[in-house]
């Protein structure tokens, strides 16, 4: 219907209506005419420069900065330099570069699939082990290891970690819910899961991440995959016949983009500067040489946003007058 902007410019757009509440301003994007809210405390009020503070933002949102008037004329110098990257969830891969994470959201069912021949191993012992991390809604959401001989019918198998409790009718056999390691924060930790009842044959292996319709949280990770029986080690460097239909593996680490809009005021008019941000550094600056003059008060509207995660995005702001 001829509309350009993007979803990003609307979003930025909607930052300053937030403020401003004025659609009077513009072309009326900077209010809203049908309703009157309470109005928008900015959380950063400054009185004098020079201005350096470090804080956070979390994605697909932002966070306000009221500049000190203009008492003097000067160049004023705004720095922004934020964390390039954000991680997906809060952890480090276990072992090296990459993991699977069953990626997260409401109403999931995300699966990892992968064959082993086990049918030289007849009457012996065989292990799956493994590192997990996970944060899921406790006997809400649960985390599956689960066998099938047949492709089509499957059993889940207990391991040190997992549980049969199942208060809420989501738990249909073993499962891990709740946090690794059994504290606030999640830890990787080491699992194993006995195979032996299959020797001789072959198999399927299934990881597998079921959510509910309600407060999504960090998922299900693995890490250092293994079978020793197998002589069988996973580095994760590719996919190595696993098939994912929902898993995600990746370095567990996301370019962050990071805008800054500068409102330069001249009494109660205002023009929106977009303060451009190198995605690769995370830098970006504005100068203002007419501080004082043509431009006598700034408020600044730090975002960010990257896809996947809820980790709070980090950033620094240097501000000087001289």
């Amino acid at each position: 219907h001829g509309y350009s902007d993007s979803f990003i410019d609307v979003l930025h757009k909607w930052y300053i209506a937030n403020y401003v509440e004025d659609a009077s301003v513009g072309k009326g994007e900077y209010g809203y005419p049908a309703i009157t809210l309470p109005g928008l405390t900015p959380q950063h009020t400054f009185n004098s420069y020079p201005i350096s503070e470090s804080d956070t933002v979390h994605q697909y949102a932002a966070e306000y900065y009221v500049l000190p008037p203009a008492t003097r004329r000067g160049t004023l110098t705004i720095s922004l330099t934020g964390a390039p990257m954000v991680r997906i969830v809060n952890n480090n891969p276990y072992q090296a570069a990459n993991e699977w994470w069953g990626n997260r959201y409401d109403n999931v069912d995300s699966t990892l699939t992968r064959g082993f021949d086990l049918t030289h191993l007849r009457s012996k012992r065989a292990t799956l082990q493994f590192a997990t991390w996970f944060d899921l809604p406790r006997d809400r959401d649960y985390a599956f290891v689960e066998v099938s001989v047949d492709g089509a019918n499957w059993l889940t198998l207990k391991g040190r970690h997992t549980t049969t409790s199942n208060p809420n009718g989501a738990n249909w056999g073993s499962g891990y819910t709740g946090i690794s390691g059994g504290g606030s924060v999640p830890e990787w930790i080491q699992e194993s899961v006995d195979l032996s009842p299959y020797s001789g044959k072959k198999i399927q292996v299934r990881f597998e991440q079921v959510t509910d319709d309600a407060v999504p949280s960090q998922g299900f990770a693995i890490d250092a995959l293994r079978i020793p029986e197998l002589h069988f080690q996973d580095t994760l460097a590719n996919d190595n016949g696993w098939v994912s239909n929902g898993f995600v593996r990746s370095t567990n680490v996301l370019p962050e983009h990071f805008d800054v809009q500068a409102l330069l005021y001249q009494g109660s008019q205002f023009t929106v500067n977009d303060v451009p941000v190198d995605l690769a550094s995370g830098q970006g600056t504005l100068t203002i040489p007419s501080y004082g003059s043509s431009v006598n008060r700034v408020v600044l509207i730090v975002s960010a946003y990257a896809v996947e995660t809820t980790q709070l995005a980090q950033y620094q702001l240097a501000i000087n007058l001289k």
